[in-house]
């Protein structure tokens, strides 16, 4: 698989991930203008491309999984439930909320069980910021 193939992919269903259809001709068309590129020198081949390709997509569904689960595949989450034995659900998003992400709409009530012998945590970083007077 080339590294356009997957380039491609990945912008595609970025733009559009609430189908996730991406028609195969459009990736042979963007892999064949690649590959004329790179036969006529204008660009070089990536050596591994399709592994840090790969590498990249994972990392990214990985980080949508913990930052904002709902936007994922429910088969992608359900996989990613399985084989962590449902620990995604234990992430404290209150932290991420002020960011400006939604990441509670899919577990509302869950929280992690923090022993407070080895963590702190500050209320600042979890309670709603005030309005200035």
């Amino acid at each position: 698989v080339s590294l356009v193939r997957f380039w491609f992919s990945y912008f595609q269903w970025f733009k559009n991930k609430h189908n996730g259809y991406i028609p195969s001709e459009y990736v042979l068309i963007f892999e064949a203008i690649y590959w004329n590129l790179v036969e006529s020198g204008i660009l070089p081949v990536v050596p591994f491309g399709d592994i840090i390709m790969y590498t990249f997509s994972t990392g990214y569904v990985l980080w949508q999984t913990v930052i904002e689960p709902q936007a994922i595949r429910k088969g992608y989450l359900g996989f990613l439930q399985q084989i962590t034995g449902n620990r995604i659900k234990v992430f404290n998003r209150d932290l991420y909320e002020h960011f400006g992400f939604q990441s509670k709409l899919l577990y509302p009530d869950a929280r992690p069980e923090l022993n407070t012998k080895y963590v702190t945590l500050n209320p600042m970083l979890y309670q709603k910021i005030m309005p200035p007077r």
